[in-house]
């Protein structure tokens, strides 16, 4: 599935790890992971774990909008 980002997201995405943690997330069945389980499963920091749960949701409303 593609999606579109805008500069600002793809700059995030130099780190590969955050890149792969918020595909990952994206593939997932719109279902919500606690911070936690993002740390253990792609072993980030916290800080990190929620910039990927703020990356998902930043793609994911965006391309509900060009949807529209």
């Amino acid at each position: 599935m593609a999606y579109t980002i805008n500069g600002e997201i793809e700059g995030y995405f130099k780190d590969k790890n955050i890149e792969f943690a918020v595909a990952s997330l994206l593939r997932g069945q719109n279902t919500k992971f606690s911070e936690d389980a993002i740390v253990q499963v792609f072993n980030l920091s916290k800080k990190d774990a929620k910039l990927c749960m703020k990356l998902t949701e930043d793609i994911r409303t965006l391309n509900k909008i060009e949807e529209v």
